[in-house]
């Protein structure tokens, strides 16, 4: 069952990482070929506000990843939900009688 938590993270894991290395390796900020890397610099935002944008979105995804494995965690422990079964009784004739077919 421990394999089974494993298996939900490494998803989300890869998921994260993939686009991780797509965005840093393309650098959308620059136009191929008009524009140097060296260039591609704001005049209107600082370099305390870039990092202090950094910080809240990985703060952001730190919290919701620690709720996501908060509840997978309760899921787990909960266990499975037992199936909520009807018992069916057949009905009878007049007679008292089971109804056989």
């Amino acid at each position: 069952m421990l394999i089974f938590s494993f298996s939900v993270l490494l998803p989300q894991l890869a998921n994260q990482l993939g686009w991780f290395s797509a965005e840093m390796g393309r650098q959308p900020w620059v136009v191929y070929g008009l524009l140097r890397t060296s260039d591609a610099l704001s005049k209107a935002v600082t370099a305390n506000q870039v990092l202090a944008s950094l910080m809240m979105f990985t703060f952001i995804y730190l919290v919701l990843f620690l709720l996501f494995i908060y509840l997978l965690n309760k899921k787990i422990q909960h266990g499975f939900d037992e199936p909520e079964t009807e018992v069916i009784i057949p009905e009878y004739s007049k007679r008292n009688n089971p109804i056989l077919n």
